[in-house]
This record gives structure tokens, C-alpha cells and sequence, in this order.
């Protein structure tokens, strides 16, 4: 090869890497970023250049497969190597390894994770034996773990200068797992609750003195008004309630009206004065959902 013929590869080489006309070199073979407007966009080249009007077309062996025979063989070589070395050289940086309930859409991949990363496997009592007997004996089979830490009700994992806090809240699983943890957020900490399921087992009693939901602490009861300062005569009312907001909308399914009462509709409008009043105000909860108490005050029965 000559020197002409070297900077003549080079200048194509160039020319490809920046993605521009191989002849001028000057316009770009795909659509400017600014101009994308679909998947398709970043991997359909335009029909030629407009500055010089080459076409942009395959090479002839492309339609013969010769040429995508090649890429492809190329292609998946390269990724087994990838592979290979991330495989026998490298090691996904887990060292704990947790769960919400012990089925296979939630467990399967674990042994493979521990193969790979030599996590420790941290399980809450109830599912701990399911896991390492791979599944339930009727049914939802997947591979089987070796638990490192049997979790109890309460138990913490910390790890990094986090800590979550284990809660047994038996539900698709006799072991089914909520998590919470507290994290900054703009400035702010967060508490973050993890849920393992919205369901309770058969038997199961998650706490020490069930109540009505409105009877705990931080929890705010709404219920609905039928007309102006008067309560309505379905509302639901107790010594817990906090609130009252009008319990009738209008709501659309395509051009029909439908009004829709009750202490849902209540509510849904309860959290977006709440919701709204967070999004323009710096107030905390706890502000807002006192002022809400002041403008929307419960009637006497």
C-alpha cells in the first residue's frame, strides 16, 4: 500500500467512525439526533447524501447473506468472549441478598445470583425451608438456595450505611417479607416501605391489637358531605374521623356523564388538596393535613 492508498483508508475510516458520507464527507449518512422520531430512526441510514447524492446502499454480498454472516458470526463471538470474561474474571458486587416471599417469580434466580456473586442469602422464617427445598412440594418449583441467616419479625440487615428493618407479614407466603428503611431525598429523609403483599394468610395476625385503619397514629379518616356543613346520609362517621369533603363527582366515560357518591369520592378529593397543596407550598404533611383539618371540619351528626 502506497501512501496515497494508506491516507485515502484512513480518510474513509474517519469518515466512517463519525457516520458521514464516505465521497465528501460531509453530510451524515443517518437523521440528525434533533430530528429523531422513532426507534427505527437511529438504525434506517437516509437514501443518499444530499451534498454529493451518493446512494447509501448495502454492499451486493449483504443480500446473499455473505456479509451478514459474517457480522453475525463476528457479532456473537464477541459476545461469548464478553461473556467468558465476565464469567471466570469478575463478580457481580452483591454481598446481601433479600427477598419479599419465597416463589419462583420473586426466588428463582437466587441460587444463580449467590453462584455468581457469593452473596450472603438472608431469609425470613416461614420461607427459609422453602427455599432450600427449591419451591413447595405441590407445586412453583425453581432451584434451591442455602440460606445464610434465618430473619425473624423486626430483625435489621444493614449494609453500607443503610439499614432495613424485616417485618413478617404472612400473606402469598407463611415468610412473605415487608421491608422499610429511611432515605434523603431533596434534602428531606424519607421513610420507604418495600411491599411483599397486599394479601394476609389464612390465620396469620400481624399485630398485637387489631383496630379499625383510622385508629392508628399518623392515619387521617375522611369521610364525605351530602351538601354544605351537613355530613351525607351514607358517610361513615366515628369518634376517628378528621375530616369531611364533598362525597359527590361527575365523572366522564367518553361523552357519558355518571355522578358517583360516597366517602371514595371523598377521599380521591381529599388527596389531591393535599396532593395539590404539596406540589406549589414547602409545607410538610403534617402542616398540610392540620390546615385541611381546620377548612374541612366534621359537622355534628
Amino acid at each position: 500500500m502506497n501512501d496515497n492508498e494508506e491516507k485515502s483508508a484512513l480518510r474513509y475510516l474517519h469518515r466512517a467512525l463519525l457516520l458521514r458520507c464516505p465521497v465528501c464527507g460531509k453530510s451524515p449518512i443517518f437523521l440528525p439526533v434533533l430530528s429523531i422520531r422513532s426507534l427505527s430512526d437511529w438504525f434506517t441510514p437516509l437514501d443518499g447524501c444530499p451534498r454529493c447524492g451518493y446512494a447509501y446502499e448495502r454492499e451486493p454480498g449483504y443480500f446473499l447473506a455473505s456479509i451478514w454472516a459474517i457480522n453475525y458470526g463476528a457479532g456473537t463471538l464477541l459476545g461469548v468472549l464478553i461473556y467468558v470474561i465476565l464469567e471466570y474474571h469478575f463478580h457481580p458486587d452483591i454481598k446481601i441478598l433479600l427477598i419479599s416471599q419465597a416463589t419462583s417469580d420473586h426466588a428463582a434466580g437466587s441460587s444463580e445470583i449467590i453462584r455468581l456473586s457469593k452473596a450472603s442469602y438472608m431469609v425470613m422464617e416461614g420461607d427459609a425451608e422453602t427455599i432450600e427445598n427449591g419451591g413447595r412440594a405441590d407445586a412453583d418449583r425453581f432451584p434451591p438456595a442455602r440460606v445464610d441467616r434465618v430473619l425473624h419479625d423486626r430483625d435489621t440487615v444493614t449494609l453500607g450505611g443503610f439499614t432495613l428493618l424485616a417485618y413478617k407479614t404472612a400473606g402469598n407466603t407463611p415468610g412473605a417479607t415487608t421491608w422499610t428503611m429511611q432515605a434523603m431525598n431533596k434534602g428531606e429523609l424519607d421513610n420507604v416501605v418495600i411491599m411483599s403483599d397486599m394479601r394476609v394468610g389464612a390465620g396469620e395476625r400481624l399485630i398485637d391489637l387489631p383496630r379499625h385503619p383510622a385508629a392508628y397514629p399518623g392515619v387521617y379518616d375522611v369521610t364525605a358531605l351530602g351538601s354544605p356543613g351537613q355530613l351525607a346520609a351514607y358517610a361513615n362517621y366515628s369518634p376517628q374521623v378528621d375530616m369531611a369533603l364533598p362525597g359527590t363527582s361527575v365523572v366522564y366515560l367518553g361523552s357519558q356523564a355518571y355522578v358517583v357518591q360516597g366517602t371514595s369520592p371523598a377521599t380521591a378529593y381529599a388527596s389531591g388538596v393535599a396532593a395539590g397543596t404539596k406540589s406549589v407550598n414547602c409545607l410538610t404533611w403534617l402542616e398540610i393535613l392540620s390546615a385541611m383539618q381546620k377548612k374541612f371540619p366534621v359537622p355534628a351528626k
